[in-house]
C-alpha cells in the first residue's frame, strides 16, 4: 500500500487499497488522507464526488467504501456534536452516574432529532430540552380550575343492572 506522503503528492481523488480476503483497507486523498477499513465493502464501484478545488467545483473519484462510510456517519456526527454541546456538568461519586447521565443526554438528543423530523416548525435544541424538563417537573399535575360536580343521578360510567 502506498505511504501517506506518496499518496498526498498525487492528485486529489486518488486512492490505494489492499485486501487479504477478510478485510479491505482503502486510503483516499481528499483534503487530507482518509483511511477506512471494512469487512464487507470494497472500493468498487468508484463514484464521482463534487469537491471545490481552486475555487471551482470538480468531480473527483471516490471509492464505494468511503461513500458508504460518509452516508452512514451523518447522524452519528450530529449526535456527538449536540450531546457535547449540552453536556450536563453534574458529577457523581458513584461509577455508574456518568454512564447514566450520558444515556439521558443521548436520549434527549435523539428525541430532539425525531422532533425536528416530525414537525415543520421545530424547536431549537436548548428550547426542546427546557420543554422536556418543564414537562418532567410538572409531572401529572393539571391546572387548577373550577371543579364541575356531577349530580348523583348521572353515573353513566357504571353499568346498569335493570
Amino acid at each position: 500500500m502506498l505511504s501517506g506522503t506518496v499518496l498526498i503528492k498525487k492528485t486529489r481523488g486518488s486512492f490505494d487499497y489492499r485486501s487479504d480476503g477478510k478485510f479491505y483497507v482503502a486510503k483516499w486523498h481528499d483534503n487530507s488522507l482518509v483511511t477506512v477499513a471494512s469487512s464487507w465493502q470494497t472500493h468498487n464501484p468508484v463514484h464521482k464526488s463534487k469537491r471545490r478545488i481552486e475555487g471551482q467545483r470538480r468531480d473527483i473519484s471516490q471509492p464505494n467504501l468511503i461513500r458508504s462510510y460518509n452516508t452512514g456517519m451523518g447522524g452519528v456526527d450530529l449526535l456527538d456534536r449536540f450531546s457535547l454541546a449540552c453536556r450536563p456538568s453534574i458529577r457523581g461519586k458513584k461509577w455508574y452516574w456518568s454512564l447514566f447521565m450520558n444515556v439521558l443526554n443521548v436520549a434527549a438528543v435523539a428525541a430532539w432529532r425525531i422532533h425536528c423530523k416530525a414537525k415543520r416548525k421545530s424547536l431549537r435544541h436548548l428550547e426542546f430540552r427546557r420543554q422536556v424538563l418543564l414537562c418532567l417537573l410538572q409531572g401529572d399535575r393539571q391546572e387548577e380550575g373550577r371543579r364541575v360536580r356531577r349530580p348523583a343521578g348521572q353515573l353513566s360510567h357504571l353499568p346498569s343492572f335493570s
